[in-house]
């Protein structure tokens, strides 16, 4: 309770935490939802290097198993690295590398509103990419197809990591 004038007390509102307590917890989500985004972005790459130093391993077993949930993995439609394929096709291996990259460079600067609206329009140009070649009008190319990925992933990733862990901001940082 607090007093507002002499006798009359006020119930106090929520009071929020201490700067310190939402700047830790504020710093830890950050870096959490950062370190976890960079992993899953990391997988295809960790994929790579395990076919490659232990071939039917437990692990290439399982994260081919997880490629294939969500990717067709058409040979003719992925991109090779060191002349090996990669375990993704190459519009995945932008979603991938686009979290990985969005992770990695995540910065507090930008509205969530402005990284929506990049987001939507790396929706778009992936849609314009789809749609184009489904009805016909072009083939895609491997670049064209990691491009488009990257320009949905990167600023989902952007997304993410400012919605799930907010960067304290400078003036709520403690030394």
């Amino acid at each position: 309770m607090r007093v507002s004038a002499p006798g009359r007390a006020v119930a106090r509102e929520s009071q929020a935490p201490p700067v310190r307590a939402r700047t830790a917890r504020a710093r830890y989500g950050w870096a959490v939802s950062r370190w976890f985004l960079a992993l899953f972005g990391s997988l295809p790459l960790v994929a790579l290097a395990a076919l490659r130093l232990r071939p039917g391993s437990a692990l290439v077993g399982a994260l081919d198993a997880w490629f294939a949930l969500h990717c067709h993995q058409d040979p003719s439609r992925t991109v090779t690295l060191g002349g090996q394929l990669l375990p993704v096709c190459a519009r995945c291996t932008g979603l991938y590398l686009g979290l990985l990259a969005g992770a990695v460079l995540a910065r507090s600067a930008g509205s969530p509103r402005v990284w929506l609206g990049v987001l939507a329009a790396g929706c778009l140009v992936l849609g314009l990419d789809v749609g184009t070649q489904a009805l016909g009008l072009r083939v895609s190319s491997l670049g064209a197809r990691v491009v488009t990925g990257l320009l949905v992933a990167y600023p989902a990733a952007q997304l993410a990591v400012g919605t799930l862990g907010s960067r304290p901001a400078s003036s709520e940082r403690v030394s």
